[in-house]
């Protein structure tokens, strides 16, 4: 949550459905600070570690115990939210990806600044949001859950539909190869075991 009123920071915030408890992680910047550039945002949840994480730019702002699995219950939403009117994200939207893994510090590090490939392990959602127009977006993770602008799908779109426009987002390195499968060579008079390895 992207909040301007009351505390103008950025909220990455957790509630079970049903419970009064809530995971709130707050970063310690303004929300001025980000005006006018483009940035970098994770939330990282991890049920085995018990941890929520917030990360800006790739460097860890903030974090909390977690309070065992989540579950989902129902549509998603970027940059509105049906819970409170008024909150609807001002800025722009770029590169968002949900993964299924929680990513470490290194990993988001690593592609933070990179196009994905789409299959990447873990990556179960994935809009880049290049399409410029219309009233459709598309996933390109493997899942293919593509969605829609606004309130509805009509080709002349409704008030609620955002604007396109030419990013300039930061992403100045190329996708990783897909991982590369080899095949060691034994040599009989010396290998006892042999290894799979695997090069990314």
């Amino acid at each position: 949550r992207w909040r301007f009123q009351g505390d103008p920071r950025i909220h990455f915030q957790l509630a079970k459905s049903g419970l009064s408890e809530e995971i709130s992680l707050i970063d310690p910047t303004s929300n001025t600070a980000y005006e006018n550039e483009w940035h970098h945002f994770a939330g990282v949840y991890s049920e085995q570690g018990n941890y929520a994480r917030l990360y800006v730019d790739g460097l860890l702002v903030a974090e909390k115990p977690g309070y065992g699995p989540l579950q989902h219950t129902g549509d998603l939403f970027f940059g509105e939210t049906l819970t409170f009117n008024g909150e609807a994200y001002r800025g722009y939207l770029d590169e968002i990806r949900i993964w299924n893994v929680a990513r470490t510090e290194c990993q988001i590090q690593r592609t933070m600044h990179r196009r994905l490939r789409g299959d990447e392990r873990g990556l179960v959602g994935y809009w880049r949001l290049d399409e410029g127009l219309g009233q459709s977006v598309s996933d390109a993770s493997k899942y293919n859950n593509g969605g829609m602008l606004g309130a509805d799908n009509l080709p002349g779109g409704d008030p609620a539909d955002p604007l396109w426009i030419l990013s300039d987002a930061p992403l100045n390195q190329a996708a990783f190869p897909p991982p590369v499968w080899s095949i060691p060579t034994i040599v009989p008079e010396i290998a006892s075991s042999a290894d799979w390895s695997v090069s990314i």
